[in-house]
């Protein structure tokens, strides 16, 4: 540590850096951004998904998760926003393996009001660089806003029904609903609700 920085410096750089390696996955779509460390956090919670609620919420909006378990909790404490239904949610913290409801239930914005759309961050296990082989997971490849021709990247551990959902809340835009995708290490992707998915793996 650098003289006179002390750990609560670091902490809002480290925040200061999260936050533009979001703009950054949104701005680029499907280009892989890398957070700085996670803090710790208490057993049951998904460090990274704490770490993105810290960054993005605060008391003037609300979040959903899957229940009102420990990282609910949690994120609650930390950021003082407050938990609801995901169909009244600005934000869905949740896991991303298995199919999930709350991602259908969050408020798409109105016609009035398209920029009311929800924002979801989900945990899945890789982001990688599409391989020679197929590998497991989704091989994704993105077009639209924010990309030169087509970005290509394949994700382990998205529950390819949450990817058709993202795609069917987007389909009236403006209306729709924005995606983060972040991994254990750190990795993160940025999905507006302007990008165009083409699916070009299997599971």
């Amino acid at each position: 540590m650098s003289p006179g920085l002390c750990a609560r410096d670091d902490e809002v750089l480290d925040a200061q850096r999260a936050f533009r390696a979001l703009l950054a996955g949104l701005a680029r779509p499907g280009t892989v951004a890398r957070l700085p460390a996670a803090l710790p956090v208490p057993s049951g919670v998904d460090g990274r998904l704490a770490q993105i609620g810290q960054v993005l919420l605060d008391r003037e909006v609300t979040f959903a998760t899957t229940g009102t378990g420990p990282l609910a909790r949690h994120v609650a404490a930390l950021t003082g926003s407050r938990w609801v239904d995901a169909a009244s949610a600005d934000y869905l913290l949740a896991g991303g393996e298995r199919p999930l409801a709350e991602l259908a239930a969050l408020p798409a914005g109105t016609p009035e009001f398209p920029e009311a759309g929800a924002t979801a961050i989900l945990s899945v296990g890789r982001l990688l660089a599409p391989s020679g082989d197929a590998g497991t997971g989704l091989t994704l490849a993105f077009t639209g806003p924010g990309i030169a021709s087509e970005a290509r990247v394949r994700i382990e551990g998205l529950h390819p029904e949450n990817l058709d959902t993202f795609v069917r809340r987007n389909v009236d835009y403006p209306l729709g609903i924005d995606l983060f995708l972040v991994t254990p290490s750190g990795d993160v992707v940025g999905l507006p609700r302007t990008v165009r998915v083409s699916r070009l793996g299997p599971v």
